[in-house]
């Protein structure tokens, strides 16, 4: 794997690292009505989808690995909405 979707992909767990310290001990309902923990999840999510579409260029194997990739990518762009 190439060392650009090696970072790409590092960048992508981080994100997802913040989003469940984000939302640790939070009810879904009442993370995503408080302003602050919504813009930052929202954020996050981009920055997930990001590094995959980067990671995706950088290393089309990796659609053999994970096949339901885009529909991950569909999946943050949908929760940004």
């Amino acid at each position: 794997m190439s060392p650009e979707a090696q970072r790409r992909l590092g960048h992508a767990l981080q994100a997802i690292s913040s989003i469940q310290r984000y939302t640790a001990n939070v009810p879904l309902q009442e993370s995503l009505s408080d302003d602050l923990i919504r813009s930052a999840v929202e954020r996050q999510l981009g920055i997930v989808q990001e590094a995959l579409r980067v990671a995706l260029l950088e290393e089309p194997s990796l659609r053999q690995i994970w096949p339901d990739v885009d529909a991950l990518l569909a999946g943050c762009a949908r929760m940004r909405d």
